[in-house]
């Protein structure tokens, strides 16, 4: 059964609006968790169809993609990352939103090592309101967004959360701190001090998109 016929199926029976989530997601979830391993979830900025061809690409290896997402925030960081960052920042407290001008203006002083702990922290501060509804006893970031995507009628939305929970899955993975060479972006080596090299700018780009993606879908979410 095509793509096409798959619609029509679902469409004909159910509620529409939450087809089209598990339509989404089954069309797009493989290339969402490729690109997320690399590090990448979607561009606010760059158009979906974009991102996914390109993502889409099995050719393409780690280093092409760090390339290439490297260079298109680089180009303009100011439309790509900051813009989106500033448009959403009232949707978080103080102490978030103070955090997210102070790495901004590090990344363009290219204080690059202080961004990487400082967008983790924003990025679990958004979770815990996200995907917790705001209980900061948990910390199920990853299973409250699955939550989201399982239940809601997100229709086309469903991509960002989506891409956002594979993120965490890789991102906030616990794995072994004796392995040597690890330079991998990974919330547990950073914030127990664990890496021996300092992360590239790539790191600290993945960092900024994946906040800026999270902080957006919690500000839509809010509406």
């Amino acid at each position: 059964m095509d793509f096409f016929k798959t619609l029509l199926v679902i469409f004909s029976s159910g509620n529409p609006e939450e087809m089209l989530t598990q339509v989404v997601v089954k069309a797009n979830e493989k290339q969402l968790k490729r690109a997320a391993k690399f590090g990448w979830v979607v561009p606010l900025e760059l158009p979906y169809p974009t991102y996914k061809e390109f993502i889409s690409d099995e050719s393409h290896t780690k280093s092409d993609f760090d390339e290439y997402f490297t260079n298109y925030y680089e180009e303009n960081f100011e439309l790509n990352i900051k813009s989106p960052l500033l448009e959403y920042i009232d949707s978080v407290g103080s102490n978030l939103r103070e955090l997210i001008i102070q790495s901004i203006t590090c990344y363009e002083q290219g204080l690059y090592g202080i961004c990487v702990p400082a967008l983790f922290s924003i990025l679990e501060g958004i979770l815990a309101e996200f995907s917790n509804k705001g209980d900061r006893k948990k910390i199920r970031y990853r299973e409250g967004l699955d939550d989201s995507v399982a239940n809601d009628s997100l229709g086309l939305n469903v991509v960002n959360l989506v891409s956002i929970s594979w993120f965490l899955d890789f991102a906030f993975a616990k794995s072994d701190f004796n392995q040597a060479e690890f330079k991998e972006l990974n919330r547990h080596w950073m914030q127990h001090g664990r890496y021996t090299e300092s992360l590239e700018k790539s790191s600290v780009l993945q960092l900024f998109s994946a906040v800026a993606l999270a902080l957006y879908a919690y500000d839509k979410s809010n509406k």
